[in-house]
């Protein structure tokens, strides 16, 4: 027995187009999807990149500014250091200490950054001198009669220690 299809000639070949037609629309579909994922992936690649540039400027800027800001600090305490010698000659003991002790916590600040690991020596060796110089003048403020200060001494040194601190500075700027 043959078996005898209702369904008419047409009807099938409509139904074959309609599935090539149907397999067509995927494949474009596909294919904008892939170009839009592309696409994407592009865009996040040149975003990634502007990100990796934006922390290197960042990264520059901060080194710069750390850099002013440590060029700033050198000069303050070399202004610091001049004007102890011009406190003890006036007699302002009391002021003068105080600005020793102020370079010696500067000096001390200094120590702790990064760009000064490899002269932590240098600065050991100021801030003894610093200390020697403050017990110096707490002697002469405190009664002990015996202290003198040597103006003179006093202040070749801490010429000495500020002609170190210019030079470090200068390193600085022109490194």
């Amino acid at each position: 027995m043959q078996s005898h299809s209702t369904v008419p000639d047409w009807v099938t070949w409509w139904g074959l187009y309609i599935s090539i037609f149907g397999a067509f629309l995927t494949a474009v579909a596909f294919w904008f999807t892939f170009r839009e994922a592309r696409e994407a992936k592009n865009r996040a690649a040149s975003a990634q990149s502007a990100a990796e540039q934006a922390l290197i400027a960042a990264t520059q800027a901060k080194e710069a500014i750390s850099e002013k800001v440590t060029i700033a600090d050198l000069a303050a305490m070399r202004s610091l250091l001049s004007s102890i010698v011009m406190l003890l000659d006036g007699g302002k003991l009391e002021i003068a200490l105080y600005s020793v002790r102020q370079s010696r916590d500067r000096l001390i600040e200094l120590s702790e950054r990064p760009r000064f690991n490899s002269k932590r020596a240098d600065i050991q060796e100021l801030l003894v001198g610093l200390s020697q110089l403050q017990e110096t003048i707490e002697g002469k403020l405190w009664g002990k009669s015996e202290v003198e200060l040597m103006l003179a001494d006093i202040s070749k040194v801490l010429t000495s220690y500020s002609d170190r601190l210019g030079a470090w500075a200068e390193q600085i700027r022109f490194n």
